[in-house]
């Protein structure tokens, strides 16, 4: 799956916290290609704020940079099955929009 920075950092938030061992290693893994590498800290200036937060430079490069990220057939089930429970109790954010679309509205059709 295509990701922006963005919507990775989105993405390692919804993710779950807690469930029997191999779902959690499957989470674990997802977590370890969501995780920027040394590059892209040093390309889009990225900084850890004291308050943990991350901060890069919004510029195009950084806009438009996509990661393709691995997902096995159970993180992407797990992803939109968290995603369309949100959808349908109203719950869910303006941010996490475009991870609707990709993981759930326009999944098998893009």
């Amino acid at each position: 799956m295509k990701l922006t920075l963005l919507e990775r950092n989105i993405l390692a938030q919804l993710l779950p916290t807690e469930g029997h061992y191999s779902d959690m290693n499957e989470v674990r893994k997802l977590k370890s290609y969501l995780t920027y590498t040394s590059e892209e800290m040093k390309q889009f200036q990225m900084e850890v704020l004291p308050d943990g937060r991350l901060n890069w430079k919004d510029t195009e490069d950084s806009i438009l940079y996509l990661a393709d990220i691995p997902c096995t057939e159970w993180i992407t089930n797990t992803i939109q099955t968290i995603l369309t429970n949100l959808e349908q109790r109203g719950q869910l954010k303006e941010y996490q929009m475009t991870l609707y679309e990709k993981f759930v509205k326009y999944y098998n059709n893009p």
